[in-house]
């Protein structure tokens, strides 16, 4: 993608591009980590019992406030009677959950959602993975290291991974993960190409249900996969927080003109967290 020179001095008249969707990326809510550090956390969605709450979610009561925070957000930036929405996530149980959540408030605020029976689960965004050490082992050295220095949580994901990795395995990123950083920015790069044209792939039933109306996904997810993203369009300092909003819109300036691809950082509802917005050249498929 090629940033344009400004983007403040923006004055004439957008639309939307309907023929391309419009992208919510969402990082999933706070958590104890149950599903990498509790054997006995079951997470059960069919389960007759199961509720929405800090007991049968992998989320804390905090983490559930930021998702309901990231939905709100969401549900006031789409266009109710023009706008449908598919919901997509990672497989890993945080992910889920703020996905649960996130159906739940935009269904009761009336959102037409496609896929509200079943929600798509895809490795494209799921959790970085490890060789060889457990996932409970990793989530300790990292609160430690947190908790030494709050002021570590803010690196970027890809230097804080490399400096636990350095300093306690004696290793890089390369040895200690089934993938570098350099493989999850383009599992991000691939996702948001399949995305922005998954209609390519919709049956005819799919297409009717769409017809005169846009395409809104929303992909619950990790810090580190828009990382490099992040970075290279908007120039953040910090990653993307619990419960925060990354929108990629397509929009189409004048006839004359590319399509054009408006990223918005959102800020969060409540706590500290960046904002930014910046216009792209289209990202050619």
């Amino acid at each position: 993608m090629k940033e344009r020179e400004s983007t403040q001095t923006e004055t004439r008249e957008t639309e939307p591009n309907l023929k391309t969707p419009i992208i919510d990326i969402v990082r999933h809510g706070s958590t104890d980590y149950k599903e990498l550090t509790n054997s006995d956390f079951e997470f059960n969605p069919d389960s007759p019992d199961f509720k929405l709450n800090a007991e049968h979610l992998d989320l804390t009561k905090e983490g559930i406030k930021e998702i309901l925070e990231a939905a709100q957000q969401i549900e006031q930036r789409i266009d109710k009677q023009n706008e449908v929405v598919i919901l997509t996530t990672s497989p890993n149980f945080r992910a889920q959950s703020s996905i649960f959540l996130i159906e739940k408030y935009l269904r009761e605020n009336g959102v037409t959602i496609l896929n509200s029976e079943k929600i798509f689960k895809t490795q494209s965004l799921r959790q970085i993975k490890f060789r060889d050490v457990p996932h409970d082992e990793w989530v300790e050295h990292h609160q430690r290291y947190i908790e030494d220095d709050p002021d570590f949580a803010k690196l970027p994901t890809e230097v804080a991974h490399t400096q636990i990795v350095n300093e306690v395995y004696g290793q890089t990123i390369s040895e200690f993960c089934t993938e570098g950083y350099d493989d999850i920015d383009q599992r991000f790069n691939n996702f948001v190409r399949h995305m922005s044209n998954i209609q390519n792939w919709f049956s005819a039933e799919t297409m009717a249900l769409l017809k005169g109306k846009r395409l809104r996904i929303i992909a619950l997810t990790h810090e580190e996969l828009p990382a490099r993203f992040m970075k290279q369009t908007l120039n953040t300092k910090e990653n993307l927080k619990k419960g925060q909003v990354l929108e990629i819109s397509p929009i189409k300036a004048d006839e004359t003109e590319n399509q054009q691809i408006k990223i918005s950082l959102l800020k969060k509802l409540s706590g500290e967290s960046e904002s930014a917005e910046i216009m792209v050249d289209d990202i050619k498929h």
